[in-house]
C-alpha cells in the first residue's frame, strides 16, 4: 500500500531536515491511531531510507514554526537587517551577475544574427541549385527559430535586472505581513 500525500501542506518543501538538510513533506504513516495525524518526514528517508531522522508531528512543528515567525514579526531591526543584507547581495552580487549574463546573450544574439544574415544573403546570389536553397533555407529558419529562443533569455534577463533595480523592500511592512501570516493560524 502506497502512503500518499492526502492534504496540501503550506510547509512542504520548506521545512529542512535537522540531520541530512534535505526538504521535508507530509506524510500519514502507518496504521491507526498513527495515520490520523499529519507529520512531517525528511524526504532521504521517506524515498531512500538513507536518513535517520524521525518523523516529526505536523501540529507540533507548524506551531513551532508560527511562534517563531511571530517572534520575527516583533523583531523590526532584525527584519531590517535581513533586508538591507538582502538589498546588498543584490546590489553586488545578483546584479552583476546578471549583467554578465545579458552581455553574454546579447553577444550570443549578435552571433546567431551574424549568421542568418550571413545565410540570406547566399539565397539571395545567383547560381544556387534547388537542393542549396532548400538547405539555406531550413538553416535560416533554424537560426531565426534559435534567434528567437536567445531573444526570450534576454528579455527574461533584462526582466530581473529591472525588478532588482527597481524593488524596495520595507522592514515594517514585512513585520506586518509576518504578523498578519501568524493570525491567520489558529492557535
Amino acid at each position: 500500500r502506497s502512503r500518499q500525500l492526502r492534504s496540501p501542506n503550506c510547509l512542504s518543501g520548506l521545512v529542512r531536515c535537522g540531520q541530512c538538510g534535505a526538504p521535508m513533506h507530509v506524510t500519514y504513516p502507518g496504521i491507526e491511531p498513527k495515520s490520523r495525524f499529519k507529520y512531517y518526514v525528511c524526504n532521504n528517508r521517506y524515498n531512500h531510507h538513507s536518513c535517520k531522522q524521525e518523523y516529526i508531528r505536523a501540529d507540533i512543528l507548524e506551531a513551532s514554526v508560527i511562534q517563531e515567525i511571530g517572534k520575527l514579526a516583533e523583531r523590526r531591526e532584525v527584519v531590517a537587517a535581513l533586508v538591507w543584507e538582502f538589498t546588498e547581495h543584490n546590489r553586488t552580487r545578483r546584479l552583476p551577475e546578471l549583467e554578465a549574463r545579458r552581455q553574454a546573450v546579447l553577444k550570443e544574439l549578435e552571433g546567431v544574427r551574424a549568421e542568418r544574415e550571413k545565410l540570406s544573403r547566399w539565397l539571395s546570389g545567383a547560381g544556387l541549385s534547388a537542393q542549396a536553397v532548400g538547405f539555406i533555407n531550413s538553416q535560416v529558419d533554424r537560426l531565426s527559430e534559435q534567434e528567437g529562443q536567445v531573444q526570450e533569455r534576454l528579455w527574461a534577463l533584462e526582466d530581473g535586472i529591472a525588478a532588482l533595480q527597481t524593488v524596495t523592500y520595507n522592514a515594517q511592512e514585512i513585520c506586518d505581513l509576518l504578523a498578519e501570516f501568524v493570525r491567520a493560524f489558529p492557535t
